[in-house]
């Protein structure tokens, strides 16, 4: 019986993630001036590190909002990084389009 509970315990915890997710609430604590070392530490690492050259770079977070299994709203949040510091951030939001209007005629979709 022992040999089950380790063996069950081992493996919740290799499902679990140390991933955190950005939300609205930490975008907004997200202050001009902090470090990269700050960033991360507080709000995890990012989904993508995009180069803009000359020293800047953009970090990607992305939350998810979701009603069961459906995505229903996805905000990219975007922080601005020179010289080691952030400079700058915005967001976007999108929503993804319904089921049906997925599949069309078009091989070239224009969502």
């Amino acid at each position: 019986m022992m040999r089950y509970t380790l063996l069950a315990l081992l493996f919740l915890v290799g499902c679990s993630t140390n991933t955190k997710i950005m939300t609205r609430n930490e975008y907004a604590a997200v202050e001009v001036g902090m470090t990269t070392e700050e960033l991360q530490k507080q709000f995890g690492k990012p989904y993508q590190v995009i180069s803009k050259g000359e020293g800047t770079v953009t970090y990607e977070y992305i939350e998810k909002i979701t009603a069961g299994t459906e995505v229903i709203e996805q905000r990219r949040y975007y922080i601005v990084i020179e010289d080691g510091k952030v400079i700058g951030k915005y967001m976007k939001l999108s929503n993804p389009p319904p089921f049906e209007a997925i599949y069309s005629d078009t091989p070239y979709p224009d969502y």
